[in-house]
C-alpha cells in the first residue's frame, strides 16, 4: 500500500488541504472527510494543494471532481488548486476541472486569489 496524508492548515482564514503521498481511494476518502467537516463549519474557500502529492489515480480524481462540484455548485464557495505539475494540470483540465476551480503555483498564491 501506498503512504499518503492529508493535513490542513489555515492562511488568513482560508483552509489550505495539503495531499501527500500517492492519491487513490483511500486517500480521497480522507480527503473527502477532512473537507465535508469545513463545508459543515461554513468553509467554502479552500485551496487545495498538490505539490508534495506523487501521483493522482482515476479514483483520487473523481474525489477531487466531486468535492470541487459540491463546493462550487452547492455551497457557491470557491477553490483553488496549487501545486500542480504539467500531468496533474493537464488531467485535472481535461475532465473539466479547471476552470471551474482556479489554479496557482503554490498554496500562498492560491489564497491570495481566493481573497482578492
Amino acid at each position: 500500500m501506498d503512504s499518503f496524508d492529508v493535513q490542513i492548515s489555515e492562511v488568513d482564514g482560508i483552509p489550505v488541504v495539503y495531499v501527500f503521498g500517492y492519491f487513490a481511494e483511500d486517500a480521497g476518502s480522507l480527503f473527502q472527510e477532512k473537507v465535508e467537516q469545513m463545508l459543515r463549519r461554513g468553509k467554502v474557500k479552500i485551496v487545495f494543494d498538490f505539490s508534495k502529492c506523487k501521483a493522482i489515480n482515476s479514483l483520487g480524481i473523481s474525489f477531487i471532481v466531486d468535492l470541487v462540484m459540491r463546493i462550487t455548485d452547492d455551497f457557491k464557495g470557491k477553490v483553488v488548486l496549487s501545486g500542480l505539475d504539467k500531468l496533474k494540470k493537464s488531467t485535472l483540465t481535461m475532465v473539466g476541472i479547471i476552470p471551474l476551480a482556479d489554479e496557482a503555483p503554490d498554496s500562498v498564491t492560491g489564497v491570495k486569489k481566493i481573497l482578492a
